[in-house]
């Protein structure tokens, strides 16, 4: 209930006295004087008849509702007796106040309750103030119902709904509702929950106006019945888990007006994020390993309460997505129940699928967070290494827990066709850099580590392992224009004198779209335009150049043998292979661009590196 302060200040130089006590809790305070100011008292006869009405017509109307089969507010309105009139207590909240500011404990708090501070637009308004009180008694606290615990309100909430029911037992039919409870028609609407993410929902709402209603005769809250006791606790469930001290431990933003909740059936008191391994916490600086990392916390946690604890142990883990769609609707638009088993699977698949790639310059691409895929997906990327600034959403945010707990092959191949549609671009920016003995900047590396990550895994998925597309035509394009890249810039430098900054665009890069769609007719142009590149490699199969390290250390460059023995290598195998007729599917594509970036098989790194050491012999180092 609230109450008022005691006793109300209008004199100035009073309340800065008052004031100046409570900024410096209570020092040198003097008792007598502030008994001088307690003289115009502060309740007035229209907060004493709120007053009455709080302690005596409402517990009158809880007990004609009750009776006594609320043992535990029966109690607590027999100890609140003695204080029905206002005068009592306020004449017990001063001694008190008093006996707080002589024992020198809890002065603020006591000065607070005594005086009131209008300003002088509260005291045009006749405002008295607010002190918000709660009414217990020690019996309650020494039995663990205390009337400020959760115990004391949930019995009190099942009496009322009891007491409800029974009132309305006239009415009372055989109908049950969605979930089986006896119910009873409400004619009121469904609970409303305020979500820490930024919006509010309803349970269920539902327009009287929708054709969908009239077709079956059922209106709003009779289109999906639900007994009241289930429409307090899915609201209660509800606001427990997208309390605000909860973020990214049982719900997590994904997009703008958008959170992914995860309710388990069963918690542990020191259960750990359950949203960890679906979105990078805000807290992590790299994704390195971080996946991986959050999995095994996850995992450990579920195998150790299934020893220690097995009444914690969730028998299932509800995941939804809340989206709000306007001003005044929201909507569910994503909803998974899975077993702590299957998670677990999915996991060791997610990570098992981001391993299908080959290795690369900078390393292998990190573990992607699923709730990361979307924005790779949707991003859209230009030739100089820059994304489109509005993002095109064509698949939602919360499409990784999709793919996370699978998809039908028909969305996969979608997903695939949609990320090599939007990175093609990204593919010439990189190679231009990765395809280079000069290390240049590369701006989006963890974009484009995120995207070769994806499509490593959407290739898993269709069954293209690397084992097998490593060997394929496609890749081994990719790794030809790569060759050609070395090979041009190489020759540019040793033949030509260029500099970095006057290198032309590389032949690889320049032929990589053209590729992707026209393979046979790709080849034959490369060919011809290597022609002169290629003599001069095999007459001057020790050439190199300098390139440097951190540190201005400097190092060759592998010698223009080695490039011409690639690039031949893998020539002889494609001239016979890509025909006219032969056309890349999206899969194609998507290995095309992953071998133009990777690394050369270890067989040639091993040949490079004897060649490094033959062009070192030959320069006399």
């Amino acid at each position: 209930m609230n109450l008022t302060p005691l006793y109300r200040i209008t004199d100035e130089n009073v309340a800065k006295a008052i004031s100046a006590l409570i900024a410096t809790q209570g020092e040198n305070l003097d008792i007598d004087l502030i008994h001088t100011w307690c003289i115009s008292n502060n309740w007035t006869e229209k907060f004493c008849s709120k007053y009455r009405q709080c302690i005596t017509s409402r517990p009158q109307e809880l007990l004609s509702l009750l009776g006594e089969r609320h043992a535990l507010l029966t109690s607590l309105i027999r100890a609140v007796e003695p204080f029905r009139d206002p005068t009592v207590l306020h004449r017990e909240l001063e001694r008190k106040a008093f006996e707080m500011l002589e024992d020198r404990d809890g002065v603020v708090p006591a000065l607070q309750i005594l005086f009131y501070l209008p300003t002088k637009k509260e005291q045009e308004k006749a405002e008295t103030g607010k002190i918000s009180a709660v009414l217990d008694t020690e019996e309650l606290i020494d039995e663990g119902y205390s009337t400020a615990g959760p115990k004391f309100a949930a019995q009190l909430n099942e009496a009322l709904l009891q007491a409800d029911s029974l009132s309305h037992s006239e009415q009372a039919t055989n109908a049950v509702d969605a979930f089986g409870e006896d119910y009873i028609p409400l004619d009121e609407p469904m609970p409303s929950v305020k979500l820490n993410a930024g919006f509010e929902v309803s349970l269920r709402t539902m327009f009287r106006g929708q054709p969908c209603q009239s077709r079956y005769g059922c209106f709003e809250g009779e289109s999906y019945p639900l007994s009241k006791s289930k429409r307090l606790g899915l609201s209660a469930a509800l606001e427990w888990v997208s309390r605000g001290e909860r973020e990214d431990k049982t719900w997590v933003q994904t997009d703008k007006n958008e959170a992914m909740f995860v309710f388990p059936s069963r918690l542990s008191a020191d259960y750990p994020s359950m949203t960890a391994f679906f979105k990078k916490p805000a807290d992590e600086e790299t994704d390195e390993g971080l996946f991986e990392a959050k999995a095994k916390d996850f995992a450990e946690y579920l195998t150790r309460t299934k020893t220690l604890d097995p009444e914690c142990y969730p028998e299932w883990i509800q995941f939804f997505v809340i989206r709000k769609l306007d001003k005044a609707r929201s909507k569910v638009v994503y909803t998974y129940n899975a077993s702590p088993e299957e998670i677990i699977r999915q996991s060791d698949c997610w990570q098992k699928a981001a391993d299908n790639l080959p290795a690369f310059r900078f390393g292998n691409p990190w573990v992607l967070f699923p709730l990361r895929t979307p924005f790779t997906l949707n991003r859209v990327w230009k030739r100089d290494g820059t994304a489109v600034g509005e993002q095109h959403k064509e698949v939602p945010a919360f499409h990784g827990m999709e793919l996370f707990f699978g998809v039908p092959a028909s969305v996969l191949r979608h997903d695939l066709r949609l990320l090599v549609k939007n990175t093609a671009p990204l593919a010439v920016y990189a190679g231009e850099r990765l395809n280079s003995a000069w290390r240049r900047d590369l701006r989006p590396m963890a974009e484009l580590r995120a995207a070769l990550a994806l499509m490593g895994m959407l290739l898993f998925w269709l069954d293209c392992r690397k084992d097998d597309y490593m060997n394929e035509y496609p890749y081994l394009l990719g790794q030809l224009l790569k060759a050609a890249d070395y090979l041009h810039e190489l020759y540019c430098v040793c033949v030509r004198g260029n500099k970095y900054d006057e290198l032309p665009q590389l032949i690889g890069g320049s032929l990589y779209t053209s590729a992707a769609e026209f393979p046979n007719r790709t080849l034959v142009q490369l060919m011809q335009r290597m022609k002169p590149y290629l003599n001069w490699a095999r007459s001057h199969q020790s050439a190199s150049m300098v390139t440097e390290k951190q540190g201005g250390e400097q190092m060759y460059s592998p010698p223009a043998g080695y490039y011409l023995s690639v690039f031949s290598r893998i020539a002889d195998k494609l001239l016979p292979a890509l025909t006219p007729d032969v056309r890349f599917t999206d899969a194609e594509k998507a290995q095309l661009f992953i071998g133009y970036l990777a690394s050369f098989p270890k067989k040639d790194t091993l040949q490079m590196q004897q060649s490094e050491e033959q062009t070192c012999f030959e320069k006399g180092e």
